[in-house]
């Protein structure tokens, strides 16, 4: 009954993906300690502006357990067993608590030391004076806490504990956050994750029985209207139920789940069928984990493009983050994000559309240099772009530059092409066989495309013995 739009912005900033995979990342490659923190009953620690205050009237059973609390309430119980209360805090379901409850705890941390992160809100770093360094990311109640001392641990967890009072506290190299559940090899420097729990819980609910060997159907683009359509609910329901694990520890399955998002207001019988597909490839290959093996901590982009593959003419693109040395190790890094996209625009040839990727990605490359910078760990040295795509390399230059077919791409293009002089970004050439950004493309549905959508979840338990 609260009228949410008379609050102005209450919206509250929950930490992102990209942030939690890579503090995995800098886990796994610098060694630094796990635990995850849940704060009981979190919201009952906020208190309403007195203007946001409200009554609201209590139902017999929750009269019952109010006066169990507070016996002396009793005078106020109506004679049909309710009881009219005053809201005074951040009750769980109000729309304003969850941001109540974020200014309450980031005002906590700001009070044991931490500095929130300019380019995610939910990130607070904490260093001491001899380096050693402390990150937390908040999801609502939940924190992941990564940690070189264990002092930090121990500090953090006594400060919060004199606020909140006792907290669940989950420590050591295995565990689930926001989830995902996570899995260290600290002898390989390696993290694997999945979301195994939530997948076999999915595959339940849609009687998943039978396998399929890849991601998508060969036909997959193709649309036919005069197929009956499905009910647009259901099919988004079961649509946004794949792409939140395709988004976090699936990229495999990003593609393929990406169009089918697209047909939610006319999908028919055969996206139906193409979802339920993508599921029985799942089922397939549920063992399959995300594996994350940095070489390095310097930023590396695979990006890749196919040319005007839709029906309206517009290319897809795809890109790769992962964290690696001086040279790409070509998938052995691992993958801690994934994007796959729709180009904005129809763009004249396949050169061009790989620029457009590549152009696309210049505030991921800001985004995570500026994060990495503000986590202790300079980056010096320039990201890596790998690019397929000679043409496209070559305009990456005052000496290429866009000219011909590509005379369009003049200011957007040179914007690259300054990071590249100002040392922020260089461009390496690899074989299309190497690029992981293709598996983001366009539909990988022979056998023979297995090995490159393998190895772009990096696990090798599932991998191919030869392309290891």
């Amino acid at each position: 009954m609260v009228d949410s739009e008379s609050l102005g912005d209450i919206s509250s900033p929950t930490v992102k993906t990209e942030s939690v995979f890579l503090l995995h990342a800098l886990a796994a490659h610098l060694g630094l300690n796990i635990s995850c923190m849940d704060v009981t009953a979190a919201y009952l620690n906020t208190k309403l502006p007195i203007s946001q205050q409200v009554v609201m009237r209590l139902g017999q059973e929750e009269t019952e357990v109010v006066i169990k609390l507070k016996p002396e309430w009793k005078q106020y119980v109506n004679r049909n067993g309710t009881m009219l209360v005053l809201v005074v805090g951040g009750l769980y379901g109000m729309p304003q608590a969850a941001l109540l409850w974020y200014d309450h705890f980031s005002t906590t941390l700001l009070e044991l030391g931490y500095k929130s992160t300019s380019m995610d809100k939910c990130v607070f770093v904490k260093f001491d004076s001899d380096g050693n360094r402390s990150y937390i990311a908040i999801h609502v109640d939940d924190a992941l806490h990564v940690y070189s001392k264990i002092k930090f641990q121990t500090e953090l967890l006594a400060g919060l504990e004199r606020k909140y009072g006792k907290l669940t506290v989950q420590s050591g190299d295995s565990g689930i956050y926001v989830g995902v559940e996570y899995l260290y090899n600290r002898s390989e420097k390696s993290v694997s994750l999945t979301m195994v729990k939530y997948l076999n819980k999915l595959l339940e609910t849609y009687d998943i029985k039978t396998v399929a060997d890849t991601p998508s159907p060969e036909n997959l683009l193709e649309f036919d209207a005069s197929l009956p359509k499905v009910d647009s609910k259901k099919y988004a329901s079961l649509i946004m139920s794949i792409y939140y694990a395709s988004l976090r520890v699936r990229p495999d399955t990003l593609f393929t789940i990406n169009y089918l998002s697209t047909r939610v207001k006319d999908a028919t019988t055969r996206e139906w069928k193409h979802a339920i597909r993508l599921l029985k490839y799942v089922k397939g290959s549920l063992s399959a984990k995300l594996v994350i093996r940095p070489s390095g901590t310097r930023v590396h982009l695979y990006v890749d493009a196919s040319y005007g593959i839709h029906p309206n003419g517009r290319s897809h693109s795809g890109v790769v983050v992962s964290l690696g040395s001086d040279s790409p190790s070509l998938g052995l890094d691992g993958a801690i994000f994934c994007r796959t996209a729709v180009q904005k625009f129809v763009t004249v040839s396949s050169t061009e559309a790989e620029m457009s990727a590549a152009y696309e990605q210049h505030q991921l490359l800001a985004f995570y240099r500026q994060l990495l910078s503000e986590l202790g760990i300079e980056q010096v040295a320039p990201s890596l772009m790998m690019q397929d795509n000679a043409a496209a390399e070559l305009n990456f230059t005052r000496r290429g530059g866009p000219r011909g077919r590509t005379m369009p791409l003049n200011v957007r293009y040179y914007y690259l092409v300054e990071l590249i002089e100002d040392g922020v970004l260089a461009i390496v050439k690899i074989d299309t066989a190497d690029m992981l950004a293709d598996v983001l493309t366009k539909p990988f549905y022979s056998k023979a495309d297995i090995p490159l959508v393998q190895r772009l979840l990096n696990d090798r338990a599932w991998m191919d013995p030869a392309d290891l």
